[in-house]
Order: C-alpha cells, then structure tokens, then sequence
C-alpha cells in the first residue's frame, strides 16, 4: 500500500499528467453562453484582479466540463482510485480506517479509538449498501470522521448520506476523470487573478493532483488541527457544493510568493503546495466579502492620513472575543428556535463559525435539510454489514499499537 502522505513517491506518475485542459481552460467559467468560444485575456495588460469581485461573480457550472477530442487518462494516485469491485475493495475501508488514527483529536484516549473506527466502517458500510451506485474511494473516510467525531454515528451517517448524493457525488464516480476535469477549474481563476502566478505555474507544468486531496477530503486528510478542519467544514456546509475549488484557489493565491521563490519546475512546486503552512488565515480566505482585500498584492497602497493621535482605554482582547461569541451564539440560537435556514447558513460563513461542537451537532443537521424529529432510522445488524463485500470480516486492528504511536497531531 502506498504512502498516502508521500508526494515524492509519485512524482513520476504525476508528471505524466498532460495539461490539454488547462492550456485550454473551460468555457462554463465565463460571463458569457457556453456556445460561444473562449478568448483568453491578454495577460500583458490585464492588471490583477481580487478572486471574488460581489458584483461580477465567476460562477462554476453545475455540471462537468466536456472533455477534450484525446482522451486524457488521469494519473494512478493513492487518492483517485475508487474502490468497487469485491477482489480490490475486499480491505480498503478497514485498512482506510485504520490509518485514520491520526484523525482523532489528542483528547481521545486510545480506549474509545476501536469502537470508534467500528463506528466509522459501520456508517461508511450503511452508506454504500443504501446507495449501490457509488463508488467508496481513499478519502472518503477522512469526510466521514470528521462528522462521526461531532455529531456520532446516526447523525453522522445521516449527513454523510446526503453529502454522498450531492457535494461528494462525483468523487464517487467510478472513475476519478470527473473529479480531476473539476480540479482544472482552478486554472482560469488563476490567470484571471494573478497572470504572472499562472504563467509560473504553466511553465512548470504544474497540474492539479496537488489539490486532489484537498477537494476530496474537504481538507480534512491535510490540516493537522481539528479546529481548522470543523471551522471549514461549518463553511462547506453553507456554501455550494464547489466551493471547495474556490477556497483551493485562494490557497494557492495566497502563497504566491513562495511559489514564485521556488524553482519553475513540477516537483519543487508540488512538493511546496502539498505541505499546507499552519499559519493560515482561513477566516480571511473562507470569507468571499473579504478576499478581494486579502489579495490586493499588486494595488497602489491607500494614503496614510495623519490623524490626531488620541489617548485611549484599551479593551482586553480576551473580553472582546468572548463578548463576540456570546452575541453569536444567542444569533444561532435565535436562528435554532425561529428555524432560519438562511440565517443559520450566514452565521456558519461568517468569522468564528459556528463556535462549538455543541452548536455543531444542532446546526450542521439543519443546513442538510435533516429534521432531527422525523427521522427514519434503519441500522443493518452486524451479520449484514460484514456480508458486504467491503467489509473484511476476517480484519483484526492488530495494526493498532504502530498507528497509535504515528500521531498526526502536534503536541
């Protein structure tokens, strides 16, 4: 089984991957009818432009782009390969499971971690068997996870279910030729932002597999901080199913300077965007009022005024933020009562997200149009889930002591 973490054990395969599409960026992006032919900007006298501008908004169509007249055959990755067919898929959920160890928050004792990996092979079993058609592939444990850790096993496969048929469905597709047609989507956001970047990239031959993991585990595989992981999650939840493509993008903007710094050539490049920095400002990036300011590199700066200086009391910042979250949880709890959808969505974008697992486990239900009442609740026995055929139920955890002791967590 390959390294999923190692990007340099597949460098040679990504290289491989051609650049047709993006040479060739996808119609659907712009303002104008699909039917009418695409005219690449000139890049020489196109001053850079913020991501998300409110008034002309670059909208994502809500089905794939064509694919080009030569057949492109994307990589063998260990993140795009769905698992389907009983002599391939005998193992893979057990053993993805396994290895989501490093998943768990540090304040999980290693008591509670096997019931816990049941739990998620029972709720990614329970979806599979419900919906025949979609095909589980590595990653799709790291979705799941994250909310069994939040809400538990029943709400959990609830949400994942309906995220399987909607924001997950083309990931499980059974190929992964949609999903990498989606990654390529990144690329007109690129040029139309920063030229110099996208050039860069170009001549480096860059492609998109860097990403892949990010949009398919909706960050949740490389962000070592649960807080980061539920923050954007609160944020995905709230937003169309693409939106993961755009905060990629933002990602990629925002380090700009050290791609740029980093030599034009495929692997460096890769190398550098597979480690995601901890430092990053994902409450600026996740806020589509506040990109366009975050990513004004190149705009002249606005004049310093001088001003009067004034003697003032400073607030504690400690108090300010706690007078913050008070007002905010009262605003979601008023939504809860009044049964706001739209208000709940808001709260979920905006800054601090929803604020708690507490908040999680009543709003992420809402937002995925679950009744917490009505619901109708049909767990398969035991005997049913191991007969399927992607359950192993000759598996032992005996992998257990060497997963626990590689910590994806920092102390």
């Amino acid at each position: 089984m390959p390294d999923l973490d190692d990007p340099q054990e597949h460098s040679q395969t990504y290289h491989s991957l051609t650049l047709n599409m993006e040479s060739s960026p996808p119609s659907a992006l712009q303002s104008t009818p699909p039917s009418q032919p695409y005219t690449p900007p000139d890049e020489s006298s196109t001053p850079h432009k913020p991501l998300v501008q409110p008034s002309t908004p670059i909208v994502l169509p809500s089905t794939p782009v064509s694919q080009p007249s030569t057949p492109i055959t994307p990589p063998t990755t260990p993140f795009n390969q769905p698992i389907k067919t009983d002599e391939d898929s005998q193992d893979s959920i057990v053993m993805d499971v396994n290895r989501s160890l490093k998943r768990f928050p540090p304040g999980i004792g290693e008591e509670e971690r096997p019931a816990l990996q049941e739990q998620l092979t029972r709720l990614i079993i329970r979806v599979i068997m419900k919906h025949p058609h979609l095909h589980y592939y590595q990653g799709y444990h790291d979705v799941a996870i994250t909310f069994l850790l939040v809400v538990g096993e029943e709400l959990g496969f609830q949400i994942v279910e309906r995220l399987s048929v909607s924001h997950l469905q083309e990931f499980m597709a059974p190929t992964m030729e949609e999903t990498v047609s989606l990654l390529q989507f990144m690329y007109p956001l690129f040029r139309r932002r920063n030229p110099i970047l996208h050039s860069h990239l170009m001549r480096a031959e860059l492609g998109t597999i860097f990403a892949l993991p990010w949009l398919i585990t909706w960050f949740g595989h490389v962000l070592p901080d649960y807080g980061d992981v539920v923050r954007l999650y609160d944020f995905f939840l709230a937003q169309p199913p693409r939106m993961p493509i755009y905060l990629a993008a933002a990602i990629v903007l925002h380090r700009e300077k050290e791609i740029l710094a980093t030599e034009c050539e495929m692997s460096s490049i890769h190398g550098l965007l597979s480690q995601i920095p901890q430092d990053l400002p994902f409450e600026i990036l996740s806020s589509a009022s506040s990109v366009p300011s975050a990513y004004s590199s190149t705009e002249s700066e606005p004049e310093i005024v001088k001003k009067p200086i004034r003697r003032r009391r400073r607030r504690r910042k400690g108090s300010k933020d706690e007078s913050s979250s008070v007002r905010k949880s009262d605003e979601i709890e008023k939504a809860l009562l009044s049964r706001d959808i739209d208000k709940l969505g808001q709260l979920a974008v905006s800054p601090l997200g929803l604020l708690s697992d507490e908040m999680r486990v009543r709003v992420w239900p809402r937002l995925m149009g679950i009744d917490l009442i009505e619901t109708d609740v049909t767990i398969p026995t035991d005997e049913e889930i191991k007969k399927h055929p992607e359950y192993n139920q000759d598996k032992t955890l005996t992998e257990l002591p060497i997963l626990l002791s590689m910590s994806y967590y920092r102390a």
